[in-house]
C-alpha cells in the first residue's frame, strides 16, 4: 500500500528536551518539587494530565488516498493544508492500492482498468471544457492526495488510540503506524507508552465488536469491567464520592 508519511519538524518551545519542558510546565500548576523530571511525565502520561503535552507540535507531510482522508479531517484539533483537486493536475497522481488487491493478478487489473477508465473520462471532460472544479466528481477514491498536517502531542495521542486500533481501515493503520514510528524516534520518552487505546487505558471500549485478531486480547473489555463491579454491588450510582 504506497503511502508516505514524513516528519517535516518537531517543535519544543525553548528547543529543551521534552521531558524537561514538560516538568517544568507540570511544576506551575503544583506538582511537587522533589519530583524528578522522569517521573513527572511518566505520571502525566499514564495519568493523562495531558494538557501540558499541547505545547509540543508535531507536523507531518503525508500521502493518502482520498479515501481515508475524510477520517484524518475527522481530528480536528489539527490543522490540515491539503493539495488541491480543482488547481492541480490530477492525471499524474497516483493511487493507492489495497494489499489485498495487489495480491491476486485478476483483482489488481481489474482494479487498474476501473482507475484508468476513470482518469480516461476525467481528461475527456476537460478536453470538452468541463473544469477542474465539476470534472474531478468522477475522480477515483483511490486517488492519491497530499496534506501537511501539524498536531500537538496530546491530540496525537488521542490519533494514535483510535487509529492504531485493529478495526481502523487497514491504510489508516499503516499511516499510524508510520506516524507513532517518528513520534518514537524523536520523543520516545512519551511514545514508546502509546498504542491502541485499549492498551493506552488498559481497558477495551471495542467491547463485542472487537475482532478475534485483536493485537491485545490479554486487555479485558469496557463491559468486562463494568460487569465486574455490578457483581460486587460496586456500581458508579451506589459508590460514595469523596471530595
Amino acid at each position: 500500500m504506497d503511502i508516505k508519511v514524513k516528519l517535516l519538524d518537531y517543535y519544543v518551545p525553548g528547543r529543551t528536551s521534552a521531558t524537561e519542558f514538560i516538568a517544568k510546565v507540570a511544576r506551575i500548576s503544583g506538582v511537587p518539587e522533589e519530583l524528578k523530571d522522569e517521573e513527572i511525565l511518566e505520571m502525566i502520561v499514564e495519568n493523562d494530565y495531558s494538557s501540558c503535552l499541547e505545547h509540543i507540535i508535531f507536523t507531518f507531510d503525508i500521502t493518502i488516498s482520498k479515501l481515508i482522508a475524510p477520517e484524518l479531517l475527522e481530528h480536528r484539533i489539527s490543522s490540515h493544508t491539503a493539495k488541491s483537486t480543482r488547481f492541480t493536475r490530477n492525471r499524474d497522481a497516483g493511487y493507492v492500492v489495497p494489499d489485498a488487491i495487489t495480491k491476486k493478478k485478476e483483482f489488481l487489473q481489474l482494479y487498474q482498468i476501473a482507475l484508468d477508465q476513470s482518469i480516461k473520462f476525467y481528461e475527456e471532460l476537460r478536453h470538452y471544457g468541463v473544469s477542474r472544479e465539476m470534472g474531478r466528481y468522477i475522480l477515483p477514491m483511490a486517488l492519491k492526495t497530499r496534506y501537511i498536517w501539524s498536531i500537538n502531542a496530546r491530540s496525537l495521542i488521542n490519533f494514535l488510540g483510535l487509529r492504531l486500533c485493529c478495526r481502523a481501515s487497514p491504510e489508516m493503520q499503516k499511516m499510524a503506524r508510520e506516524i507513532l514510528r517518528y513520534a518514537r524516534e524523536v520523543c520516545p520518552e512519551i511514545f514508546n507508552h502509546i498504542e491502541c487505546r485499549g492498551y493506552n487505558l488498559g481497558v477495551c471500549p471495542e467491547n463485542e465488536v472487537r475482532p478475534k485478531f485483536c493485537y491485545h486480547p490479554e486487555i479485558p473489555t469496557k463491559k468486562e469491567i463494568k460487569e465486574r463491579w455490578l457483581k460486587k454491588g460496586k456500581s458508579i450510582l451506589e459508590s460514595e464520592v469523596r471530595f
